[in-house]
């Protein structure tokens, strides 16, 4: 019986390894067909509003291309930001893939970036100290309705192993993502240790949490204008991560 289902699990990886390299196989050539492009295939993402549609980012060279496509690879079509649909968590992910493939074209510089962290004040970082003593601190910029966000912050331990972390929130994703980083910026004051802090983040950093009807109507405009910055040094997709040692 236990090699009976042992040889059931094995059927149902290869047959759902065949099916995710056909479906590869099938937007590569189809693409190569029509552009006389080359592409490699990053991600691959399932719609939770639609079974027939899948997100796709290929890469060309240097750029990286966000895209739509049939589940069969019969029908492909660029990604944008006019996008709709019931489940929200769809509208994020799009969202986030696009940021994720336009910031990734572009060049950070990273002293720029060294000088935009110094500039940053008290209120706009959310700091985390090491578990052990460390010169090392690693900035997160995150948006809490990113889906790549999520899964740093539901790791935080990791960094904290051997690391101090300051978290920069950003509002990349629109108002929902701005009203959950101003409402963090208030509850994470008032939380007592780093402990109680990283279990507040990876409460709001969860796929699905809604915010409080309370905090809806909050000013997040400091937000914001903060995003606004962090755009201006060249982040345009998020988490951005950039590590460094304090000088003794």
């Amino acid at each position: 019986m236990k090699a009976f289902a042992k040889a059931l699990f094995l059927l149902f990886v290869c047959l759902n390894i065949a099916t995710s390299a056909s479906f590869e196989n099938k937007l590569t050539a189809l693409i190569k067909q029509r552009t006389s492009q080359d592409v490699k295939v990053l991600s691959v993402q399932n719609l939770k509003s639609s079974e027939s549609l899948k997100l796709v980012i290929v890469q060309t060279g240097d750029l990286k291309v966000p895209l739509f496509a049939t589940s069969d690879a019969s029908l492909i079509f660029g990604a944008t930001n006019v996008f709709f649909s019931q489940d929200l968590t769809d509208s994020a992910d799009v969202a986030n893939f696009i940021k994720q493939a336009q910031g990734s074209s572009q060049k950070v510089d990273n002293k720029e970036i060294a000088k935009f962290f110094q500039t940053l004040k008290p209120h706009e970082i959310v700091s985390l100290e090491s578990t052990k003593q460390s010169s090392k601190i690693t900035y997160i910029i995150a948006d809490p309705n990113c889906p790549s966000c999520q899964k740093e912050i539901q790791n935080l331990q990791k960094y904290l192993k051997e690391s101090n972390v300051y978290i920069v929130l950003v509002g990349f994703l629109g108002k929902d993502s701005a009203l959950k980083s101003s409402m963090l910026r208030q509850r994470l004051a008032e939380q007592p240790n780093t402990q109680a802090k990283v279990a507040l983040l990876q409460e709001v950093f969860k796929r699905g949490y809604e915010l409080p009807k309370k905090y809806a109507n909050d000013d997040f405009s400091d937000i914001m204008s903060l995003s606004e910055r962090v755009s201006a040094v060249g982040i345009n997709s998020v988490p951005y991560i950039y590590e460094k040692h304090q000088e003794p």
